[in-house]
C-alpha cells in the first residue's frame, strides 16, 4: 500500500475506534505483511524414478488389482462374519435360553463362534 492509502486507512479506522491514528496504521502494515508471509512455497516438478514407474506399472495390472481385491474383500467380510456371530448368542439362537452348567473356556467359546461363522458363510 501506499502512503496515502495507509493514511486513509488509518484515519477511517480512527474515526470508528478512538484508537490513536498511528497505531492503526502500525496495523495496517502487520497486515500486509502477514499477508506476505501467507505466500505458499511451491516445490519444483519431478520426473518419477525408475522404482516408482515400476510400482505404477505392478499395480496398474489388472490381475494385481484383482487378487488384491479379493483378498481384502475376504478380509473384510471374515472381519463382518465374526463380528455379526459374536451378537448372536454362541449357545444357539437368540429365542434359545443357554444351558446353565460350568462356565466355558475362552477357547471353547471361540470355537462354536468359528463354527458358527463357518455354516452361515457356506
Amino acid at each position: 500500500m501506499s502512503g496515502s492509502d495507509e493514511e486513509r486507512v488509518a484515519s477511517s479506522a480512527s474515526a470508528s475506534t478512538s484508537e490513536p491514528a498511528a497505531t492503526n496504521a502500525q496495523s495496517a502494515q502487520s497486515a500486509s505483511a502477514a499477508g506476505a508471509k501467507k505466500k505458499k512455497e511451491l516445490e519444483p516438478l519431478r520426473m518419477p524414478t525408475a522404482e516408482e514407474l515400476s510400482a505404477q506399472e505392478f499395480m496398474n495390472n489388472c490381475f494385481v488389482k484383482s487378487a488384491l481385491s479379493g483378498a481384502m474383500g475376504g478380509l473384510a467380510g471374515f472381519a463382518f462374519g465374526l463380528f455379526t456371530s459374536s451378537m448372536e448368542n454362541a449357545h444357539g439362537g437368540l429365542d434359545t435360553v443357554p444351558e446353565v452348567g460350568p462356565e466355558k473356556t475362552s477357547r471353547v467359546i471361540l470355537r462354536e463362534m468359528f463354527q458358527n461363522m463357518k455354516t452361515k458363510s457356506v
